[in-house]
């Protein structure tokens, strides 16, 4: 039986609208880390793009949750 790897989950599209807003405003990654539970990888991962790349464009035409 193989075992699953522990690790930091894998944000949903709409926790990275939120990263990218936090972002925007001047948050930290490792704060922002800390509030959702993830690692600060996971929070590089959304602001480089490389998950959830429309996440950004999203916040950018205003979308997302206020």
């Amino acid at each position: 039986m193989s075992k699953r790897r522990s690790g930091s989950r894998i944000p949903t599209f709409d926790e990275a609208v939120e990263i990218h807003r936090r972002l925007l405003r001047g948050e930290f990654q490792h704060d922002i880390a800390a509030y959702f539970g993830f690692n600060q990888g996971r929070i590089s991962e959304v602001k480089s793009g490389k998950r959830h790349p429309l996440a950004l464009v999203m916040v950018q035409q205003g979308g997302g949750y206020e």
